[in-house]
């Protein structure tokens, strides 16, 4: 949801900032064979569609390897590369419970 929204927030600055015609200076017109001071339709090409899916597949595929490659996760189970012992692991001599042995003891 908060992608999407942002998303729809630059939408609305871009788009809203290249249809409505910006007074740069008062008092003057601008004139140019380009629809200056209209509100025009946009509808974005083929190219610019294959720039923002390429865009988002770059960074999924960017994701993905930094995922595989770093070590985000352990690979063992009850191993902590980074301490050994903490206040927050139990001793070797405690049963280990999971959350639902815990609820129905």
């Amino acid at each position: 949801m908060v992608i999407i929204g942002g998303l729809c927030h630059l939408y609305v600055i871009i788009i809203g900032a290249q249809a409505y015609p910006l007074r740069l200076v008062s008092g003057y017109r601008v004139n140019s064979g380009f629809y200056d001071g209209e509100i025009t339709p946009y509808l974005p090409t083929l190219p610019e569609f294959a720039l923002g899916i390429g865009g988002v597949s770059l960074a999924l595929l960017m994701t993905m390897v930094a995922v595989r490659v770093l070590p985000f996760l352990p690979t063992e189970p009850g191993h902590c590369p980074d301490r050994t012992r903490t206040s927050h692991t139990l001793p070797d001599s405690l049963p280990r419970r999971t959350p639902v042995e815990r609820l129905h003891q």
